[in-house]
């Protein structure tokens, strides 16, 4: 599958290459090895938080970065945040996954024999919401100006997003602090207006609106959730120093 990036995108995963991580290639025996903390890269790069941080969530949504939790120094301060690894992908991006990557950092097993799941369905992918958060994300990177909410650069896309979470647990009967649903449905109806046809339209998912234990992925939810959390990987990236 073809990988494209954004400038900033672009950019950012060279400078990564050629300066952030230190050991890219075999120059040390550890081409996955990182020392690079999220937080870090703004100020390396001369760049502004409010553009890196909608950057780096776009390299990691497309598996061109993955990232682990750990404490680090800032400003003479000790705070938590995530080193950011290169990832096979990475190495594919600019050509040089070999068999050397194969042999003795995948134990023999070619990861791109495996790489048949997309994250998202081809709905979602050209869904009105993908195009709309597509371009707010490019904005946010290059530095415009989009819609504000509460004092913070949000976009009318994830605004929505946000939005009808709330609106499909209430549908769905679906429960952010358990994960679970409870069966039957539909359960409430967010307001007269609100169609579960509009929202499934707007973001390319499929699914019933009835939960049945004996086969919980056919719910909408299931659904909206493989988008949510694409668009909110865990760890959440909601702040630079999270990152």
């Amino acid at each position: 599958m073809t990988i494209h990036l954004t400038g900033m995108e672009r950019k950012t995963l060279d400078w990564l290459r050629e300066t952030g991580w230190t050991h890219w290639g075999w120059k040390h025996g550890e081409p996955y090895y990182s020392s690079i903390m999220g937080f870090e890269v703004p100020e390396k790069m001369e760049v502004p938080e409010s553009q890196m941080e909608p950057t780096l969530l776009g390299l990691i949504q497309k598996g061109l970065i993955k990232v682990h939790e750990c404490t680090g120094w800032h400003n003479d301060e000790q705070v938590v945040g995530n080193l950011l690894y290169p990832t096979w992908r990475t190495y594919e991006f600019y050509g040089e996954f070999d068999e050397d990557h194969i042999k003795y950092e995948f134990n023999g097993n070619d990861p791109r024999e495996k790489d048949d799941e997309q994250p998202l369905t081809h709905a979602m992918r050209v869904s009105p919401f993908m195009k709309e958060y597509t371009d707010e994300m490019e904005a946010l990177q290059k530095g415009e100006d989009i819609l504000n909410v509460n004092g913070k650069s949000m976009g009318r896309a994830m605004w929505n997003l946000q939005i009808s979470m709330r609106d499909m647990c209430m549908w769905t009967g679906y429960s952010q602090q358990t994960g679970e649903i409870r069966p039957g449905g539909p359960h409430i109806r967010p307001n007269s207006s609100w169609s579960i046809k509009d929202v499934k339209a707007y973001f390319g998912l499929t699914g019933t609106s009835t939960y049945d234990p004996e086969n919980p992925t056919e719910n909408v939810m299931f659904s909206f959730l493989r988008l949510y959390q694409w668009v909110y990987p865990k760890p959440h990236s909601s702040e630079l120093r999270q990152l």
